[in-house]
């Protein structure tokens, strides 16, 4: 399954694998750069580690404890043990994610990831499907960063702000989306959830602010969403600024 929602050709058809296949598909659970899962796939296409024997592979462990090993080195060493359905490969890799250096962290994290997920299908009758986001997921759901903001100059007030929470928890229950993070700021109010993988997110949100809207228009119809990276708070109201002129 492609690790990128993007390789489905519309929303429909990611929704309707889901459906199919919700019983064998893991997600990954930490927030990791998308850049170092970007370079963990751009590295197994040009180096091809099925060319390289168990053995060979189990070899070339050894180096990743050594000091003076480089990150590129490391890099290639990881994709290498990680792209093949062995037990000791995946253990070597789970150890090692344990001590990597901070600048290898992710991308030691994401080669954890894909090696359990082949170890996993090689001993089962149904192989898992691994998805992957920059944001990762938990029990099965994924993470998002969304950002709401009022259709008016200034900052939402506390009426409007109780209207929201209260809309907000019954929209939860009505999809099971769980709360993370729910913050108020001046410009906007920003939640981090986790969202089951066959909710359309985007109708739902739309869904929850036309709820809010029937107090009064105060929410922008427009909203930011993001499962890349937790934005900068300079990035956040940048976005707002985009999809305002979308909405002009």
């Amino acid at each position: 399954m492609p690790n990128d929602l993007s390789e489905f050709s519309d929303a429909e058809e990611f929704y309707r694998y889901i459906t199919e296949h919700s019983s064998s598909i893991r997600i990954v659970d930490d927030i990791i750069n998308v850049k170092d899962q970007e370079q963990f796939l751009r590295l197994a296409r040009k180096i091809k580690p099925n060319k390289v024997s168990d053995m060979e592979a189990l070899r070339m462990a050894d180096r990743l404890f050594e000091t003076d090993v480089t990150i590129p080195e490391a890099k290639k060493i990881l994709v290498i043990l990680a792209l093949r359905s062995n037990i000791e490969a995946f253990r070597v890799i789970e150890k090692y994610k344990e001590v990597a250096p901070p600048k290898l962290q992710d991308f030691a994290r994401f080669s954890f990831y894909i090696s359990r997920t082949l170890v996993e299908g090689d001993l089962s009758d149904n192989p898992p499907s691994l998805i992957s986001t920059g944001l990762g997921g938990k029990n099965n759901k994924l993470r998002m960063f969304i950002a709401i903001f009022p259709s008016f100059e200034g900052t939402f007030s506390e009426n409007q702000a109780r209207i929201i929470r209260m809309e907000w928890e019954e929209t939860c229950k009505n999809y099971q989306i769980e709360t993370e993070k729910l913050h108020f700021l001046f410009e906007y109010t920003s939640l981090r959830i986790l969202v089951p993988l066959n909710i359309d997110l985007t109708d739902v949100i739309k869904e929850f602010i036309n709820e809010c809207n029937k107090y009064g228009n105060f929410i922008f119809e427009g909203f930011f969403a993001t499962n890349v990276t937790l934005p900068t708070h300079r990035e956040i109201l940048t976005a707002i600024e985009r999809v305002k002129n979308q909405h002009s």
